[in-house]
């Protein structure tokens, strides 16, 4: 990211300030891989038959490795979920809703795939990806 960003910076901040209170340790290590998104590759996973979507953050663009994964988020409905992984790549903390909302677009859109019966890219999905991916 060409920007700074912190934890005082949004959408980080409010993300911080909206987590249920925990241990100094594993608030730290949200704090980090919440950082981590603005520069993560994420990865949208699309269903037009349900409308929902689902979003894998990694670190080097391998989604399908677990050790990589930042976070993940589901969206059914209009009501998002964020969840940020711990290095084990268990879940370690979560925001929901209007909380959720600010994180979506962290990081570089890496791919984009659809998991109904059109599974094919649309040519708008193809400039976005490609234009994204320089």
């Amino acid at each position: 990211m060409s920007e700074t960003v912190s934890l005082e910076t949004e959408p980080f901040a409010a993300a911080m300030n909206a987590l249920a209170p925990m241990p100094e340790e594993p608030r730290r290590l949200v704090g980090e891989r919440l950082l981590a998104l603005a520069d993560a590759r994420r990865h949208e996973i699309l269903d037009f038959s349900f409308g929902d979507k689902e979003v894998v953050w990694s670190s080097t663009g391998d989604a399908s490795n677990r050790a990589e994964r930042l976070a993940v988020s589901y969206d059914g409905y209009g009501k998002p979920s964020v969840t940020i992984l711990d290095l084990a790549g268990d879940p370690l903390a979560e925001w929901e809703g209007e909380d959720a909302w600010p994180l979506l677009s962290l990081g570089r859109l890496a791919g984009r795939e659809r998991n109904d019966e059109t599974a094919e890219l649309t040519p708008l999905d193809k400039r976005e990806l490609s234009e994204r991916a320089h």
